[in-house]
């Protein structure tokens, strides 16, 4: 991992963003707790600069996007989570199959 051009204050930003995000989700051993704050302190580290020039931000506003990129990542993470677990994959298997074949009649 990369140290930021700004110094360590964006990932540290994003692991207090990270370690705040653990008050909202009940029902966790320490060891869940540790991994989730690992994950979104990297996710800040990885995605903030990627995230601040796609939608245009100033560089100045790193530790505070970093901060909230660590406090929602497990929101994101756990949406995705639960959307590929209540998924229809074999419905969507069939669909697949049934236009591959229906597509030369």
């Amino acid at each position: 991992m990369q140290i930021p051009e700004d110094g360590l204050w964006p990932l540290i930003a994003g692991a207090a963003g990270a370690a705040l995000s653990l008050q909202f989700i009940e029902g966790m051993t320490w060891k869940q707790k540790g991994v989730m704050t690992i994950t979104g302190t990297l996710s800040a580290a990885l995605l903030t600069t990627p995230l601040m020039e796609w939608v245009g931000m100033p560089a100045s506003w790193s530790n505070g996007m970093s901060f909230l990129v660590g406090l929602f990542s497990w929101a994101a993470v756990g949406g995705v989570m639960h959307t590929l677990q209540k998924a229809d994959w074999w419905g969507l298997i069939q669909d697949v199959v049934r236009r591959i074949f229906n597509r030369g009649s």
